[in-house]
């Protein structure tokens, strides 16, 4: 969403039209209320990921999922209670995360969700490793939904080396359901979805990532490139040479600038600015929970909006969260977590280490500390696009759309410089 053309409308703009100006005060309350290290907030999220299943039909080493270590049912979500929970809270929320731990489109009604989402002024994104056997009409669906991305994982220029990591994966699937979506968008001229491809880099396919460019531009993708990947715990697969792509060194490399801060370390952006919804309707406070028994808290099944409404502020406004957001109020508390997790990562960076321990807490054992801030930058992109809206208002001499897109664009500008 970073590259913007100033003279058209941006389709995630599109999705926000309608937005409430309290959904922006929302965002500039979150800020402020980080900022100032509250335990108790009065602000909710803007960015949920909420997984349509917690399953997956690869096999991949590094994913607890795959090795079917995952301490969490196997569950899809249900779509009433995928609605309430969307009705619930779309006047705050402006982009949903649709995968974590599963497969988001083995859920037979995936687009009809990302639809409802869409259509309720949200902003839906989805990775998917698109070795499925999906009919023509469900990939027109799927260009159809709304969805603004799908992010897709290949690993290799020839099946042989791509299925050394994904495991059950039929490479030659995968590049026919991506020519497909991308032949869709073309029929349909739609800009969406965005198909970005991360090519995942280990020793053994390291020698085909550039056969691997080549063969993009074919498919219709509109970003691809090698991307860091977490190694399994069994050792199955081995790190690149390529020290550009070795995971563990970019993280500790962030780990180490969010050390330096010391006593102005700021509180972990999950905490302020996202949450996680299992598909069972339980909630975790990040992405990196692997076990259900961490979890702070969970949704009704039946009761409708109104219920989720009460039920999602109970825990996100409840004694787990404001414990969790209690470790960043004092500095001999940020002293104490800073010395506890921001050390180098282990090489377990999908938290295998959480399936045999039982914490109180999960924000006291932070799985992933290297991402505190990463809410700040889906802040920044949101700004961006408002300043270019506005930008392409004014040009177009649409004074109303400037004033009102301008008013919005302040507020975000103010949230971020208040962080």
């Amino acid at each position: 969403m970073s590259d913007v053309n100033t003279q058209q409308v941006h389709p995630a703009i599109k999705v926000w039209r309608d937005k409430p100006l309290k959904s922006f005060l929302n965002i500039l309350k979150a800020t402020r209320e980080r900022r100032e290290r509250k335990s108790e907030v009065t602000s909710l999220p803007f960015v949920i990921f909420y997984e349509p299943t917690s399953f997956c039909n690869l096999k991949c080493p590094s994913c607890p999922t795959g090795t079917g270590m995952l301490d969490r049912p196997k569950e899809r979500v249900d779509p009433e209670q995928f609605k309430a929970t969307v009705d619930a809270l779309a006047d705050k929320v402006f982009v949903l995360y649709m995968y974590n731990w599963g497969e988001p489109l083995l859920h037979k009604e995936f687009s009809k969700l990302v639809k409802y989402a869409t259509s309720k002024g949200i902003v839906v994104k989805t990775s998917s490793n698109l070795s499925i056997k999906l009919n023509d009409d469900q990939l027109k669906d799927i260009v159809e939904s709304g969805l603004q991305q799908i992010k897709v994982g290949i690993d290799g220029a020839t099946p042989e080396v791509h299925e050394q990591y994904r495991r059950r994966s039929d490479l030659d699937l995968v590049h026919r359901n991506v020519r497909t979506i991308a032949d869709f968008k073309k029929q349909l001229n739609s800009a969406t979805p965005e198909i970005s491809v991360a090519y995942h880099v280990f020793a053994h396919n390291e020698s085909e990532i550039e056969e691997f460019k080549k063969q993009m531009p074919a498919l219709g993708v509109n970003s691809f490139g090698p991307s860091p990947s977490w190694l399994p715990p069994d050792g199955s697969v081995s790190a690149p040479k390529d020290p550009r792509f070795d995971m563990y060194k970019i993280a500790n490399n962030t780990i180490s600038g969010l050390r330096s801060q010391g006593d102005e370390l700021k509180p972990c952006g999950w905490l302020y600015y996202a949450t996680v919804i299992n598909p069972g309707g339980s909630i975790s406070p990040c992405c990196g929970v692997a076990s259900e028994s961490y979890d702070y808290g969970e949704l009704p099944v039946e009761g409708g909006a109104a219920k989720v409404d009460d039920e999602f502020r109970a825990v996100w406004k409840g004694k787990k969260y404001a414990a969790s957001r209690k470790l960043f109020t004092s500095k001999e508390r940020l002293q104490k977590w800073s010395a506890k997790n921001l050390h180098d990562l282990h090489p377990d960076g999908m938290a295998f280490s959480q399936l045999s321990t039982k914490s109180s807490l999960i924000c006291a054992d932070c799985p992933i500390p290297h991402t505190l801030e990463r809410w700040t930058g889906e802040l920044e992109e949101i700004y961006k696009l408002y300043r270019h809206e506005t930008k392409r208002c004014l040009r177009s001499l649409n004074l109303i759309g400037a004033t009102v897109n301008g008013i919005k664009t302040i507020i975000l500008r103010s949230a971020l410089r208040q962080q």
